[in-house]
C-alpha cells in the first residue's frame, strides 16, 4: 500500500489537512500509511479512500512476487548487493516464519512465491528453442537480457544429463520484442510452456554466471526460478540445493 494516501490526494486534488478531516485519520497517521510504516486496518483505508471520493475494493490473486526471491537472495547469497526497501525486509520475517530459517526451505518457499508462472508481464511459448537461439533474442532487442530455467539448472547441477521437460526462460527488458523475434514460436498456456519470457530486473544481473556467449542468473537465483516451476524442474532444485 505504499504511496496510497499520494495517490488519493492526487486524484482527489484535497489536501493532506483535508483528507485527515474528512476521514477522521490523523495527519501522521496518513504520513505512516503512505510510507508504508504502519499496518493499517482495512477499515481505517477504506475511511480513508471515501474521504477523498474512492472506495476500496480487496481481492486475492495468484502470488508471484519477485521480493520474496531478492528476499531469499538477501539472506543467503553474500554476493548480492542488494539494498532491501519495506517489501523485501517484509519478505525476509515472512521465510523465517514460513521456512523456520531452514536454508533449503527459504529457497523453495521464495520459489513458489515469486514463481514465473504466475507473473504479470510473463509470456508463455510453446516450441523449441535453446539458449543460444534465446540469447541471440535478447540481443537483438538491444535491451538487457539473462537466462534460468532449464540451462541455469543444468549449468549448476551435477547431472550431464539434459533436463527435458524443464522450460527455459529468458528475462528481458523489452520482453515484446524479443517474442517478436521469436515468432517460431506460439503463445500458450504458463503449464505448457517450452520457454518463458519474463520482465527483467536490474538486480537478476548482480553475480552472473556467464558461459561463453550465454548469461544465465546466479545459481541461487536459479534455484528459485526451479523451486518456481515446480514438477521435476523444483525436484533438480532440491536436489541441487540440498548438496550446497
Amino acid at each position: 500500500m505504499d504511496h496510497f494516501v499520494t495517490e488519493l490526494l492526487e486524484a482527489s486534488g484535497l489536501t493532506a489537512v483535508a483528507l485527515a478531516a474528512r476521514s477522521g485519520v490523523s495527519r501522521s497517521t496518513l504520513f505512516r500509511i503512505d510510507q508504508g510504516q504502519t499496518d493499517s486496518r482495512i477499515e481505517t483505508l477504506r475511511e480513508v479512500a471515501i474521504a477523498a471520493g474512492f472506495d476500496l475494493a480487496v481481492a486475492t490473486r495468484p502470488l508471484s512476487d519477485p521480493d520474496a526471491g531478492r528476499a531469499a537472495r538477501v539472506l543467503l547469497d553474500g554476493r548480492y548487493d542488494f539494498q532491501p526497501g519495506q517489501s523485501v525486509r517484509q519478505w525476509i520475517n515472512r521465510l523465517g516464519r514460513l521456512a523456520e530459517n531452514d536454508p533449503v526451505d527459504i529457497v523453495r518457499v521464495a520459489g513458489v512465491s515469486s514463481s514465473l508462472l504466475k507473473r504479470t508481464g510473463a509470456v508463455f511459448l510453446t516450441g523449441e528453442a535453446d539458449d543460444l537461439k534465446l540469447a541471440a533474442a535478447g540481443e537483438n532487442s538491444g535491451r538487457a537480457w539473462i537466462l534460468s530455467g532449464r540451462g541455469a539448472l543444468e549449468q549448476i547441477s551435477d547431472s550431464e544429463q539434459p533436463l527435458p521437460g524443464v522450460p527455459r526462460i529468458l528475462y528481458a527488458d523489452d520482453v515484446h520484442r524479443v517474442v517478436r523475434s521469436l515468432d517460431h514460436l506460439v503463445q500458450g498456456r504458463p503449464e505448457r510452456a517450452d520457454v518463458i519470457v519474463a520482465p527483467w530486473t536490474d538486480d537478476l544481473s548482480i553475480d552472473a554466471l556467464v558461459a561463453g556467449r550465454l548469461r544465465y542468473v546466479a545459481p541461487i537465483q536459479a534455484l528459485i526460478d526451479g523451486f518456481g516451476l515446480g514438477g521435476s524442474a523444483a525436484d533438480v532444485a532440491a536436489d541441487v540445493a540440498g548438496s550446497w
